[in-house]
């Protein structure tokens, strides 16, 4: 059961790492259309809250349902 877990933690930390990392790379560009689109996609998130949400959760590595652990609901 602990293995089965481990295994599906080190999944999310993965896609959580990946996404982390795409966003440090995004925002360290100074290519400036790449900067245009990365300030209209912010300032899309001040507008649109539940997407801001998606993101945040993203990045804490929550958008995926955490597994279970024995027989709790």
């Amino acid at each position: 059961m602990l293995k089965n877990y481990s295994r599906q933690r080190e999944q999310d930390h993965g896609r959580t790492i990946g996404f982390t990392d795409n966003l440090v790379k995004i925002f360290s560009n100074g290519n400036l259309p790449l900067a245009a689109v990365r300030n209209a996609g912010l300032t899309l998130l001040d507008h649109l809250p539940f997407a801001k949400q998606m993101l945040a959760r993203h990045a804490m590595g929550l958008a995926n349902r955490l597994p279970k652990i024995g027989d709790r609901e």
